[in-house]
């Protein structure tokens, strides 16, 4: 028999797969065409069975033996179609074999066909492993799969899906009874009514129950299922109690949040990263008189009045950039046109990037204290304008009680007791007049009508004139007055007079605040650019809660006794007004009371070579 007969080779070429023809039952192959020579080799193929070139399994996963459809088909000459096989040739070769009954050249035997089947085996493998990560994402997620025949009404679900509705993974569980009988109520009848919608339909759903396990214990459950076919509805399921509980308190939260909102007794509204309001409360919107709906949507800025938008822009900038305690007094526009005056107190709001999406507001009604601070306003500005008045009037009379005194102590009797009586005139008339250039210049100072008329001041020649106004109160308290002062000038640009009086108020309140025979020290000294005058005392010091309010007007430390040297506590705020109007500072120094005190002003240096 010669294996080269041209009809039966032209016959099996004519296939562009490799084709083969084996004797039966024997197997033997006897033809083949130029695709399987090309892939087997010629040599195998000549010596070859079938059993030895199709082997069970694809590819890889191909066993040693024959499949069983094929050895049938050698022995009864049974035809087959497209059975999964591997042709064993140069490679592994992933195969459908089909075979049908044959005779060439006098032959019986069987043709046989080996389609290749690599792109389906790669595409079974992807679908394979897509499959187990599917497997893998469900089980993760904890949902359980379920399809349900639509005509049958049978649910085959995977074990997570029964370990959903609190069943075993081998338990069986049907949509009836198993299910249903867990869903109670409103809930049931909802169930069975989205089911049924979704097949009359052929679409799908979406539901979130209660149901309730056999060992008592109530879960919730999310089922979501889709038609598919005419015959088939899947889906997945599961189980959602912890996220419903959260879920639940969240609600809880919310709601209690938006009662404390709406009772409080403060205006709150939020904004977003524009200023543009996103949630306002009920008292806020009574505060301005405008409805809620009207005010949602709309920039903070535009409920306030023209002159108050910039400063109210600011605010928000500077919430923009992260300034959470900063409070202000906004004063807004209400819907009547009428004013009203709230204390603002805002924080600003981040996502979880950190990036600023807004900030919450919350208003307090001050308009009774913005008024009531008004009417202090306007009485502490009447009661300066009346004790600039006062002193006025009194400054008109001490001059000719003064001139008056002084004529009786040059032409009048030298008679002693007399003498002491016109010296006590005199001391008090003088002391007098103090406290009302003291008042005069509280007034002068309140009104901003205070002039310095500047010169280039040796601050030495400052504290000398100092020294020499205040000399007669010091010798008659028997103190020891210590001056140092450098050698070289300290020149400032200053009004001497004014600083002269600075000075002298210093020191005079040193002397009698001090017990007789007391040691008060002045010194003055340069630091950093700035001329430096200090006067130091043994005095009865200064409380520690008071050093903060030493500087404020009307403010007074010591005894009764001291207090009879007269003053009206005013001295010391003149200090600090007429330093501050030079560009220096005062400060204040003690360890409290009975342990003395040193007060010090500071005034900046002249230039070299500046002039006035």
């Amino acid at each position: 028999m010669s294996l080269n007969s041209p009809p039966a080779i032209a016959l099996l070429d004519l296939i562009a797969v490799p084709a083969l023809f084996a004797a039966v039952p024997s197997g033997r192959v006897l033809r083949w065409n130029q695709s399987a020579a090309a892939y087997c080799g010629v040599e195998f193929l000549s010596s070859a069975t079938l059993a030895e070139l199709i082997k069970e399994g694809l590819a890889r996963d191909t066993t040693d033996v024959a499949p069983e459809a094929l050895e049938r088909a050698l022995t009864d000459g049974t035809p087959l179609t497209d059975i999964h096989a591997t042709l064993i040739g140069r490679d592994r070769l992933p195969v459908a074999v089909s075979l049908q009954p044959a005779e060439i050249d006098g032959n019986r035997g069987v043709v046989v066909l080996c389609y290749p089947t690599t792109r389906w085996v790669e595409a079974r493998a992807h679908a394979d492993h897509a499959e187990k990560r599917l497997a893998v994402a469900l089980s993760a997620a904890g949902l359980g799969s379920w399809e349900f025949d639509l005509h049958t009404r049978v649910l085959m679900a995977s074990p997570q899906c029964r370990a959903n509705h609190g069943f075993g993974p081998d338990e069986d569980m049907q949509l009836e009874p198993h299910i249903l009988d867990t869903l109670h109520g409103e809930h049931r009848a909802l169930f069975v009514s989205t089911i049924e919608r979704a097949i009359q339909t052929h679409g799908s759903f979406e539901i979130q129950l209660p149901n309730m396990w056999r060992d008592g214990t109530e879960h919730w459950v999310l089922i979501a299922g889709r038609v598919v076919d005419a015959t088939s509805m899947v889906g997945v399921s599961q189980d959602i109690t912890q996220r419903h509980a959260v879920e639940q308190a969240l609600r809880d939260s919310e709601q209690q949040y938006r009662a404390l909102v709406e009772t409080a007794n403060e205006g709150i509204w939020r904004v977003d990263q524009d200023a543009r309001i996103t949630f306002v409360n009920r008292r806020m919107a009574d505060l301005l008189r405008i409805t809620p709906e009207d005010m949602v949507g709309r920039h903070k800025w535009e409920f306030v009045f023209d002159e108050d938008v910039a400063a109210m822009q600011g605010l928000f900038d500077r919430r923009r950039q992260g300034v959470s305690e900063e409070r202000a007094d906004i004063r807004f526009r209400r819907g009547d046109g009428r004013e009203i005056w709230t204390l603002m107190s805002a924080r600003p709001l981040y996502d979880e990037r950190g990036s600023f999406t807004g900030a919450v507001d919350l208003f307090t009604d001050i308009t009774d204290r913005r008024r009531w601070e008004q009417e202090l306003r306007d009485a502490d500005r009447r009661k300066d304008e009346f004790l600039a008045v006062l002193a006025h009037e009194l400054r008109g009379p001490i001059a000719p009680i003064v001139t008056a005194v002084k004529l009786l102590q040059a032409k009048g009797p030298k008679e002693p007791s007399l003498e002491r009586f016109r010296q006590t005139i005199l001391r008090q008339a003088t002391q007098l007049s103090t406290l009302v250039e003291d008042l005069l210049d509280i007034g002068r100072i309140t009104a901003g009508k205070i002039r310095l008329e500047k010169t280039r001041v040796d601050l030495r020649d400052v504290v000398k004139q100092a020294v020499e106004t205040s000399m007669p109160l010091i010798e008659r308290h028997q103190h020891r007055l210590e001056v140092q002062v450098p050698d070289e000038p300290a020149y400032v640009e200053a009004d001497a007079a004014r600083l002269a009086q600075v000075a002298a108020n210093l020191l005079n309140n040193a002397a009698k605040y001090s017990a007789d025979g007391g040691q008060i020290e002045v010194r003055l000294t340069e630091e950093q650019g700035m001329g430096v005058v200090s006067v130091r005392d043994q005095g009865v010091g200064i409380p520690l809660d008071m050093i903060d309010r030493i500087f404020d007007r009307f403010i007074q430390v010591g005894t009764s006794g001291h207090r009879a040297e007269g003053g009206l506590g005013i001295g010391l705020s003149i200090v600090k007004a007429l330093v501050e109007l030079h560009g220096g500072s005062v400060e204040v120094r003690s360890d409290g009371i009975g342990k003395g005190s040193e007060f010090s002003f500071r005034v900046p240096l002249a230039a070299a070579g500046a002039s006035v």
